[in-house]
């Protein structure tokens, strides 16, 4: 008998897809130090396309920032993000985070940075944004 687990990708996905549900938009929030793998979007957008069963839209605003092959330069970023999700989402550059629509439309994720301004609409889900006590 094995005992089934689930990854902290998983948990993250079944949250960002039922914020979603609820009409919410989940936004990944990255503090200025925090760089987060290329493999990450990939896995992620492969993850949620899955429990959802929807297609999935990312919003990426200005404050965002990628690390690895996406960093390269600054319009090559989206292509190569693009490309690397096109089997499970799209992704587009906005000044603004489009809300959530029903489920017959994308389900939207914003990738945000702290200077970024959030609607109220907006789940932020923040990552590496606290700072370091002594």
């Amino acid at each position: 008998m094995s005992v089934a687990t689930t990854s902290p990708l998983s948990e993250l996905a079944s949250s960002i897809t039922r914020w979603g549900d609820q009409g919410r938009t989940p936004v990944i929030v990255c503090g200025p130090l925090l760089k987060l793998a290329d493999e990450f979007y990939v896995d992620l957008c492969q993850c949620i396309a899955v429990q959802s069963q929807r297609a999935v839209q990312l919003d990426v605003l200005p404050g965002h920032r990628f690390a690895g092959r996406f960093a390269l330069t600054r319009n090559g970023q989206f292509r190569r993000l693009r490309r690397s999700i096109e089997a499970s989402a799209t992704a587009r550059r906005s000044l603004a985070l489009s809300r959530q629509g029903n489920r017959d439309e994308p389900l939207v994720i914003g990738l945000a940075g702290t200077s970024d301004h959030l609607p109220s609409f907006a789940m932020p889900i923040e990552l590496g944004t606290m700072p370091i006590r002594d």
